[in-house]
């Protein structure tokens, strides 16, 4: 699902964004860490963000490769 890190009520969370999610900024920031980084405009909101974007979406095609090699055989 989407999370909204400028939501205010991410603020104060001490989780990761995806807690199943293996990528830099899940393992090591909270979700209230993100949101600080994205009120003060640190570019480093953004490279985590695409970060984590990027091991999702790395993640979902291998899941869809591995079913479309499933339903191939």
């Amino acid at each position: 699902s989407t999370v909204y890190v400028m939501d205010e009520r991410h603020r104060s969370i001490r989780e990761p964004l995806s807690a199943a999610c293996p990528c830099l900024c899940c393992q090591r920031y909270s979700l209230g860490y993100l949101h600080h980084l994205y009120q003060i405009r640190d570019p480093l909101a953004l490279r985590l963000g695409a970060l984590h974007n990027l091991t999702f979406y790395t993640q979902l095609m291998a899941q869809l490769e591995s079913v479309h090699v499933d339903k191939s055989n």
